[in-house]
């Protein structure tokens, strides 16, 4: 883990939780990085690596990325040596798809009840 500080702050909101993760025997590392993101996201701007003590060599990387999905709150940061880096979403689906799969089985049970009854009558 590292400070907060780390990470530019994006269009006002910090991210809540950074997990860092290296691949070994390769250039590419992986960042959890979960976002309270309520309003959409374009931009996003990383300077991570200048305070992470895993490696001596990270200390000289400068990251910039670009939000893929800004719905989901749990973003994937996959890093490369002198690349501009891509956020792909990972993690559970948001509360608005939670509650869009609940609205389906709600019709769904409903329309299966009314079959129930026309079938007694």
């Amino acid at each position: 883990m590292f400070d907060f500080e780390d990470i530019n702050e994006i269009s006002g909101l910090l991210p809540m939780r950074v997990v860092f993760q290296h691949l070994p025997n390769k250039s590419t590392s992986i960042y959890n990085v979960e976002f309270p993101v309520k309003s959409p996201v374009h931009r996003l701007k990383i300077d991570i690596a200048q305070r992470v003590k895993i490696r001596p060599e990270f200390q000289k990387w400068n990251y910039k990325g670009r939000v893929l999905d800004d719905k989901d709150t749990i973003l994937n940061l996959r890093i490369k040596r002198d690349e501009t880096i891509f956020i792909q979403q990972t993690g559970p689906p948001t509360q608005r798809q939670q509650q869009q799969q609940q609205q389906q089985q709600k019709k769904q049970q409903s329309t299966s009840d009314d079959y129930k009854l026309s079938e007694v009558t």
